[in-house]
């Protein structure tokens, strides 16, 4: 019987047009059951969440982790990206599945979903960053990568004050995920900023988290080389990689690129004073679960 209802879902996944998608996706992000609903039909489809706020470094990790499963398991690398959209089959693979949760990017902080029960089955592995910089980086990716009505046209100071998608709704994602951590069948914290610090390491924990066996320290160094800030950014300067994660807005402005700076503290050189001491006053919202980030 489960095979038979996963075999429709994927029938119906391709075949639904894209326009009935969004329509689609649109619903589920507003209403708790058709989030609940859009959740487990997504874990029919995985064993493992990767749960982020978007510029939390979720494509480093997806790169990192591609490299690393493609070596041990020998997936074409051109597939490097589906890795972690469950789009590989290999015996003893575990399937990733990378998401924005509910989107609380585009939400007000009162419409992102506290609850999250239908993750009760799935591990999930929680990617963070400081929101300082987190911010920081989305503000260059909404005014300078993004198109039609979701680019942002004013200056930081107007995008701090939005208020849907922003720092509050940022403060509510975190919340409801150190709120209800203990619901999944196994959570993940992973900070962008120990990335930073030993990306290695935070490749092996993971690995490990997700039950990938075999994969030895030679696949982690070799994998933690292959995704680099230089190379990810030379990708990206020359186009060699197919697909649009990796397009900058436009070639000519540093500012537009996916892989931008990828520092750790850049907030400081572009956030002003009053913008850094009103930041810090809204953060004292998150849960001491991230006394770091406070």
């Amino acid at each position: 019987m489960a095979g038979s209802i996963d075999r429709f879902v994927e029938v119906a996944r391709r075949l639904i047009p894209p326009g009935l998608k969004h329509r689609l996706g649109d619903w589920a992000r507003d209403h708790p059951l058709a989030y609940r609903w859009k959740v487990r039909i997504l874990a029919r489809r995985c064993d493992v969440f990767l749960v982020s706020f978007p510029k939390c470094g979720r494509t480093w990790l997806r790169m990192m982790l591609g490299h690393a499963l493609q070596i041990r398991f020998g997936f074409p690398e051109r597939r490097l990206m589906f890795a972690t959209k469950a789009g590989i089959d290999r015996p003893g693979m575990p399937r990733i599945l990378a998401t924005h949760d509910d989107d609380p990017q585009v939400k007000r902080a009162e419409r992102v979903f506290s609850d999250k029960r239908a993750y009760w089955d799935r591990k999930v592995i929680f990617l963070i960053r400081n929101p300082r910089d987190l911010l920081v980086s989305y503000y260059f990716h909404r005014s300078k990568r993004t198109t039609g009505d979701f680019r942002f046209e004013g200056d930081l100071d107007d995008f701090l004050s939005a208020d849907a998608g922003i720092v509050e709704s940022l403060v509510a994602f975190y919340n409801a995920w150190a709120r209800q951590r203990e619901v999944p069948n196994g959570f993940l914290l992973v900070r962008y900023e120990d990335m930073h610090a030993d990306p290695a390491g935070q490749l092996r924990r993971v690995l490990d988290f997700i039950g990938a066996e075999g994969v030895d320290d030679g696949a982690i160094a070799r994998a933690v080389d292959l995704s680099s800030f230089d190379r990810m950014q030379e990708i990206e300067r020359t186009g060699s990689r197919r697909g649009r994660s990796l397009r900058p807005g436009d070639p000519a402005d540093p500012d537009s690129f996916k892989v931008r700076e990828g520092r750790v503290g850049g907030h400081r050189d572009a956030l002003t004073e009053a913008q850094r001491a009103d930041l810090d006053r809204r953060l004292l919202a998150l849960d001491p679960f991230y006394a770091s980030y406070r």
